[in-house]
């Protein structure tokens, strides 16, 4: 959350064709670039006749391309987002601790056979 909204947006948007390798480096986002086109093209399998053009596969490719990107920047903002509106982080609650969690009386689990069995 260092910079001003431009850094962040540029940083957000350039995780689509950079990535960090291990070793902390940027590197070409391979795996971000050729896969989206790889499963588009596999995704032309499924697809009419008519639909199964170059045009239409790179159209689609655009298209996750930038939801990929507008995902980016929304985690990039995330954080601001939240502090924005006052919502504060939470953690999942325990079950049993009074809150609404898992196993409790508004919690969504439901017993298994051999608990109610009992």
């Amino acid at each position: 959350m260092h910079g001003g909204a431009g850094h962040r947006i540029g940083y957000a948007l350039s995780r689509i064709v950079v990535a960090r390798t291990d070793d902390g480096k940027n590197a070409a986002n391979w795996a971000g670039i050729l896969g989206p086109l790889l499963a588009e093209s596999l995704a032309n399998s499924y697809l009419p006749a008519k639909e199964q053009t170059a045009g239409g596969t790179f159209q689609r490719f655009g298209w996750r391309i930038g939801l990929n990107a507008a995902s980016n920047s929304l985690r990039e903002y995330w954080p601001t987002i939240f502090r924005s509106l006052r919502i504060t982080k939470s953690a999942p609650v325990e079950a049993g601790s009074g809150g609404y969690g898992p196993g409790d009386a508004l919690g969504s689990v439901s017993k298994s056979a051999s608990e109610t069995r009992r």
